[in-house]
């Protein structure tokens, strides 16, 4: 689901990652943070272990998927730019006019075409994965609680009750 909705809002790209757990998309996710157990076992007795496993994940090629899919959006949205299209305002969006725009007194603090793709793989990858661990830990503990899930699931179904009403409103 987080990486669905960071696909959506972030890149304005429609995806079937939350429905079809085969398309290429979630494939290259679940490789891109799969890690062999002989790395992870050495790398425990390193101090710096996370940047182990996350440059062999670079090496493996699971990168290099990212930043192709997010250069061909970028080109995509700057061609619809150039044809007057209108887009989302959305992350792309934002640091695409980050680059057209310089300082206060003329300087230069554009971001480069490298920086966007950087930026946007990072922030695509790394929220995808801290959302999921922060849902996981969430559903863990709701569960544990069974007062507190019940809780949450009647405000939700009041808030499911007042957007019926108030959409019912201003038809």
């Amino acid at each position: 689901m987080a990486l669905d909705e960071i696909l959506s809002t972030a890149f304005g790209v429609e995806s079937d990652v939350q429905t079809n757990q085969d398309s290429l998309m979630m494939m290259k996710v679940k490789t891109f943070f799969q890690r062999p157990q002989q790395l992870i076992l050495i790398s425990f007795t390193l101090p710096f272990s996370k940047l182990i496993i996350k440059l062999f994940s670079y090496i493996n090629g699971g990168a290099s998927f990212f930043i192709e899919t997010v250069s061909k959006v970028i080109h995509m949205r700057r061609q619809q730019a150039e044809i007057g299209v209108a887009t989302r305002k959305d992350l792309i969006h934002l640091m695409l006019t980050a680059n057209q725009e310089t300082g206060p007194k003329g300087e230069g603090s554009k971001l480069t075409n490298d920086e966007i793709v950087a930026q946007s793989v990072t922030f695509l990858l790394a929220g995808q994965e801290t959302s999921g661990n922060a849902l996981s830990f969430v559903t863990y503990l709701l569960a544990l609680h069974p007062e507190v899930q019940e809780k949450l699931r009647s405000e939700i179904e009041e808030a499911i009750q007042v957007r019926a009403i108030t959409s019912n409103v201003f038809r």
